[in-house]
């Protein structure tokens, strides 16, 4: 027989390894692909970027994802701006709201 000293943790129950469902997944994918494109367009207010949408995709998915890859990245100023139909990531000015009394 041999005997071994060992820890006591041990003794206490492992929790069970967390699987990532697929839709969690894919909003993981979609963020960690718009956070680099974030980044770029806050630095050169000069340039654009298009978004296609693939077959699986949905614009509220892309928009809910964009959102929180903004907030992560810090970047206020980079919207996402639909022009003619088209997705575009960009850091410009909301026209969102009330207007000003002046316009």
């Amino acid at each position: 027989m041999k005997l071994r000293r060992v820890s006591a943790d041990v003794l206490l129950p492992k929790p069970a390894a967390r699987t990532v469902s697929p839709r969690e997944r894919k909003r993981l994918e979609l963020e960690a692909a718009l956070e680099p494109v974030i980044r770029e367009a806050a630095l050169d207010p000069g340039v654009a970027f298009r978004v296609t949408l693939a077959d699986d995709d949905t614009l509220t998915a892309v928009r809910a994802a964009f959102g929180r890859a903004r907030e992560r990245v810090g970047a206020d100023a980079v919207n996402l701006v639909t022009v003619d139909g088209d997705l575009f990531v960009a850091a410009t000015p909301k026209h969102q709201g009330r207007k000003t009394q002046g316009a």
